[in-house]
């Protein structure tokens, strides 16, 4: 993981699924009592560009079609 300048935590090899949800930390220090606060984590990936060669002559037309995987907004 790192931390970024902003505070940001940047966890590498998570999954979406697996590890996407809300988080709660709690603290237990004796004499002194308990607190916790709790954060939603989302999983955010940037798009994915689908893409295959493609060939033709010179003076035929191309149909050039892409999709999107992982359409999520980033950032």
């Amino acid at each position: 993981y790192t931390v970024e300048e902003d505070g940001t935590l940047a966890i590498n090899g998570v999954i979406r699924d697996r590890d996407e949800g809300v988080y709660t930390c709690i603290a237990d220090t004796p004499n002194v009592g308990q607190d916790q606060s709790s954060t939603t984590i989302i999983v955010t990936v940037p798009p994915r560009i689908n893409s295959s060669e493609l060939v033709t002559s010179p003076g035929n037309c191309l149909d050039l079609t892409q999709s999107l995987v992982n359409t999520q907004p980033v950032g």
